[in-house]
């Protein structure tokens, strides 16, 4: 059995998209991953030539690159969603006043990626 979760990115209170996860859902598992991965680039409005790979250009581009990096292929588990939050683990990633905030209600979870790194 598998730690099923949801991980919806918000911006504005709107949800760009919903991923419905089937294993690692408990704050020390994938979402760890997800925590680096978003901590290793900066959320930029517009890139210059050769910065492709250090930025997220904009909310909605680091929300698909974090599909990209979780997914790596046909396997994994990460399936888009409109599933309501009813897993163990219901996630947000929420862009709040220009600061990225990783949020799990029935934990108690509001924290930025690099805090989040350092509580799990």
């Amino acid at each position: 059995m598998g730690t099923r979760s949801t991980l919806a990115f918000k911006e504005d209170n709107k949800i760009l998209v919903k991923l419905y996860v089937q294993y690692d859902g408990y704050p020390d598992g994938y979402m760890k991953e997800v925590a680096k991965f978003i901590s290793s680039k900066k959320l930029v409005n517009g890139i210059s030539p050769g910065q492709e790979k250090e930025v997220f250009n904009g909310f909605g581009c680091l929300a698909a690159q974090v599909i990209s990096y979780l997914k790596n292929g046909t396997a994994g588990g990460y399936y888009i969603t409109t599933l309501d939050d009813f897993q163990e683990y219901n996630y947000e990633i929420e862009l709040e006043n220009g600061i990225i905030k990783i949020k799990e209600k029935n934990e108690a979870i509001n924290l930025t990626p690099k805090e989040y790194l350092k509580n799990f």
